[in-house]
């Protein structure tokens, strides 16, 4: 029952985010929850994004996350609307899926970070980091 909070805390202290950082959370299943509360209580602006709309609502309506958004087809769209197309200064990665993995890789800022939190060793980074298109700086962490 402790592991995903331990997770999170991890993911958060990797990814080296100051207060005001906004942070985009891609799962909000329990690691993604613990990773965002965590986030939150460091200061950043946290938005969360889930396929299932029920997780979503549960974040907003009981653990008060205001900035929830469903992965549907225009997500890329709908965040960078949210951030002027500056995307995210650090995107964690809760999924474990390595298309969301891949996807996720274009809501990082530029000089920003993704870290992911949902990582399984068996996961090659290649196609992950192969399918970006753009060629942009960042940094990149995995739980281990």
């Amino acid at each position: 029952m402790v592991e995903f909070l331990s997770v999170g805390a991890h993911a958060v202290a990797r990814s080296a985010l100051r207060a005001g950082d906004r942070i985009l959370v891609v799962g909000a299943g329990p690691i993604g929850i613990a990773t965002g509360l965590f986030a939150r209580l460091e200061g950043a602006a946290v938005t969360l994004v889930d396929r299932r709309v029920a997780r979503l609502a549960y974040a907003r309506d009981r653990l008060g996350f205001a900035d929830v958004l469903p992965a549907e087809p225009d997500l890329l769209d709908a965040l960078a609307s949210r951030t002027d197309g500056d995307m995210y200064d650090v995107v964690f990665e809760a999924t474990g899926s390595i298309e969301s993995m891949s996807s996720s890789l274009g809501y990082v800022a530029a000089g920003g970070a993704m870290v992911l939190a949902g990582w399984r060793p068996a996961i090659s980074f290649s196609p992950i980091l192969s399918s970006t298109g753009a060629r942009r700086r960042f940094w990149l962490a995995a739980m281990l």
